[in-house]
């Protein structure tokens, strides 16, 4: 059955998903093609009607052969209806289930592997969503039904083959007409597209930012971008909409011209007696059944297209997602993180971030990432969570590339901490486990490790209470402190956390310690990007990305040395701002002193009194 749950393609491979599901289509897509071929051929009743009523009852004055042919025409019109009907809906059935069987499916692959996929997770779902409607909608009947418009213009060529080319030659017009306004409306559909785009960031920029809109006074200058793109998204769909409307007219002539045509070419044979009326007229009928199904079928050519290119691109994310994904040994959690001659740069960027960084961190060992803003810290912490893939170079756990580990295996041995971690809508205890029920015991252990399990025992409900980012119940401290436990539930392998410190006060911090180094002594790999020295007391390895090249300083010797030099500099920096800020106020004192006319005045006037004295 096509309404049977999706749960049936869990554990199905990606590459082999598509191919499952179209076995499992099968019988419902020829129940499909069977009735599609009912409901066309008792489309021939009514032309017959009119034959046999117009030929022969006319003649006969039978009124018993009249209810006869009425009855069995409208059984036939009634059958058809239905079989449409029961047809529509499997179509329906068939559009919702594989929206959720390949919905699921694509959200838990792209949402594990994050923003370092070519497709983007919104895209690959509104391909699903493209998918269900072409089939639930009446696209895919107007498609399902024009393989059946050479039936009825066959029909007519055997009544008289002219009136079957008249027929043919308006269905190949109408098919030149819908294929030409496709065309020409082709590059303003891609502008309305990238103009609407640019319109829906504008207005969300806008309610993201809106104090600062508002604090800024910025509303009447956002409004002008925004009205920018908004005319352009219009002029646009203007455009297409024109061009679409001329075609539709055109077409809707030709409809109109061929019923015209036929009824006249049509008489001329009946009065020069090589056609009766009937004949005529039910070819006619026939006819413009033909023309129809070529005009419907035309009028949906770009939903077609669209459905097309949206099973193209899931086809295609699905073989890289199954590419990608290869099998690991048992021992891969003895494994060392190894980043071999990693560079990297964005896209629109001229130069790297870094090059060439080469480093091996062993278990129980931990990274330190360190160096100013916009040197690459929180990149390198995305590339080594397999987030986002190098540009040069590999991150790998052992032998193997971290970047082609299975959705499951990636799970259990990594986790992230962003920089700015996301509360998901749901209760503490799923938010801790990964959106998941899971274990209340490590739940509630990782929890105590992290300080926060006082905190969530107050909540109302305990940890079954339901949490957001804009929780009035928790702060933003103790938000992070539900974001790093589930970084470090399920005790991963490789821990990566991007600046944890933010928003955690001295004892919140402590525990992050402490947990880091209980970690440590599970022979857990942790990697921790950070501004500050803090956290480089509890680190192996440091990568300092504050020169022109990284810099790798291992060893307690080499770290206490770097973090000296570190203090040395702030300590002379300071200094120097002291001494700049103190010059500058006697200099500005000196100069008031030397410069006061009224100053000079008064030390005059004191002096000529004390001389009159």
């Amino acid at each position: 059955m096509l309404t049977e749950r999706h749960t049936h393609f869990e554990t199905v491979a990606p590459k082999q998903l598509l191919r499952k599901m179209w076995r499992r289509s099968t019988p419902g897509l020829f129940a499909i093609a069977l009735f599609t071929l009912f409901i066309n051929v008792l489309k021939l009743a009514a032309p017959i009607f009119i034959l046999q009523v117009l030929d022969r009852v006319i003649a006969s004055r039978s009124i018993e052969t009249l209810v006869m042919l009425s009855i069995i025409t409208v059984i036939a019109i009634l059958c058809a209806v239905v079989l449409e009907m029961i047809r529509r809906r499997m179509l329906m059935a068939w559009g919702v289930w594989l929206e959720k069987s390949l919905g699921e499916k694509l959200f838990a692959h792209l949402a594990d592997r994050g923003s370092g996929n070519d497709a983007s997770l919104s895209d690959a779902l509104r391909d699903t969503a493209t998918l269900r409607t072409f089939a639930s909608g009446t696209a895919l009947t107007n498609w399902l039904d024009v393989f059946w418009a050479p039936f009825f213009i066959l029909c007519v060529w055997f009544v008289s083959p002219t009136l079957g080319y008249v027929v043919l030659a308006a269905s190949l017009f109408s098919i030149l007409l819908g294929l030409t306004g496709e065309w020409l409306t082709r590059d303003p559909r891609n502008r309305t597209r990238a103009a609407g785009k640019a319109d829906k960031s504008w207005v969300s920029a806008t309610e993201r930012n809106a104090d600062s809109v508002v604090s800024k006074n910025m509303a009447a200058n956002v409004a002008s971008h925004w009205s920018r793109s908004s005319s352009e998204r219009l002029d646009a769909q203007t455009k297409t909409s024109t061009t679409l409307l001329s075609f539709s007219t055109a077409m809707l002539a030709v409809k109109r011209l061929l019923r015209v045509i036929l009824l006249a070419v049509g008489v001329t044979f009946v009065i020069s007696n090589q056609l009766t009326l009937g004949e005529v007229i039910a070819a006619g009928v026939l006819g413009r059944l033909g023309y129809l199904l070529v005009e419907r079928a035309m009028s949906r050519w770009r939903d077609m297209a669209v459905a097309l290119k949206a099973y193209k691109r899931i086809q295609k994310i699905l073989a890289k997602l199954s590419d990608n994904e290869i099998s690991v040994p048992e021992d891969i959690h003895q494994q060392p993180l190894v980043i071999d001659k990693v560079s990297f740069r964005y896209p629109k960027q001229s130069s790297s971030l870094f090059r060439n960084i080469d480093i091996v961190v062993e278990p129980g060992e931990m990274l330190c990432i360190v160096g100013p803003s916009a040197k690459g810290k929180t990149t390198l912490s995305r590339l080594i969570s397999g987030v986002l893939k190098p540009r040069a170079g590999k991150i790998r756990l052992g032998d193997i590339d971290i970047h082609r580990l299975q959705s499951a295996e990636h799970r259990q041995l990594s986790s992230l901490l962003p920089q700015q971690p996301h509360i998901f809508n749901g209760t503490a205890r799923e938010n801790i486990a990964g959106m998941s029920e899971g274990n209340i015991d490590q739940i509630i252990s990782v929890a105590k490790l992290l300080g926060i399990h006082e905190t969530i025992s107050n909540l109302p409900s305990g940890y079954d209470t339901s949490i957001s980012e804009n929780e009035p119940l928790l702060s933003q401290g103790q938000l992070k402190l539900i974001a790093l436990a589930r970084a470090f539930y399920g005790n991963p392998q490789l821990i990566v956390m991007d600046e944890p410190f933010p928003h955690l006060d001295r004892q919140s911090r402590s525990a992050l310690r402490k947990a880091i180094s209980k970690a440590k002594e599970r022979r857990a790999i942790v990697v921790v990007t950070a501004q500050s020295k803090s956290l480089s007391r509890l680190a192996d390895t440091v990568l300092d990305l504050s020169g022109e090249k990284p810099s790798v300083l291992r060893g307690e010797a080499q770290i206490s040395e770097y973090r000296n030099s570190r203090r040395d500099k702030r300590k002379n920096a300071e200094a120097e701002k002291q001494a700049i800020a103190e010059n500058s106020i006697n200099t500005s004192s000196d100069s008031a002193r030397n410069h006061n006319p009224d100053n000079k005045l008064v030390k005059l006037s004191s002096r000529k009194k004390s001389g009159d004295r």
